[in-house]
């Protein structure tokens, strides 16, 4: 059992691998402003993800200290990503 689930593991990371592969080397055909919006939506997904994990922390007392650590750093990633400080300005 425990080899199997190692190999399924290993083939679907490969899998995955491969898919993010193939929508990297898309992406260097699209424009900068549609490069801007999907950085956006990941940043804000990537944002709510580490607000989700430290709010999580916090509510069942694993680690108050990092918990708040998660939730402040992930607020002020999204403040910064809705004002537009990670966007790169196109020339």
């Amino acid at each position: 059992m425990d080899k199997e689930f190692f190999i399924y593991l290993f083939l679907g990371l490969i899998t995955l691998l491969f898919i993010m592969n193939h929508f990297s080397i898309r992406l260097v055909e699209v424009s900068q402003e549609k490069k801007n919006k999907y950085r956006t939506i990941f940043n804000y997904f990537y944002g709510l993800l580490f607000l989700f994990i430290g709010v999580r922390r916090i509510y069942f007392n694993e680690n108050i200290y990092l918990g708040v650590f998660f939730a402040v750093s992930s607020i002020t990633f999204l403040i910064l990503n809705f004002l537009g400080k990670f966007n790169i300005k196109s020339s």
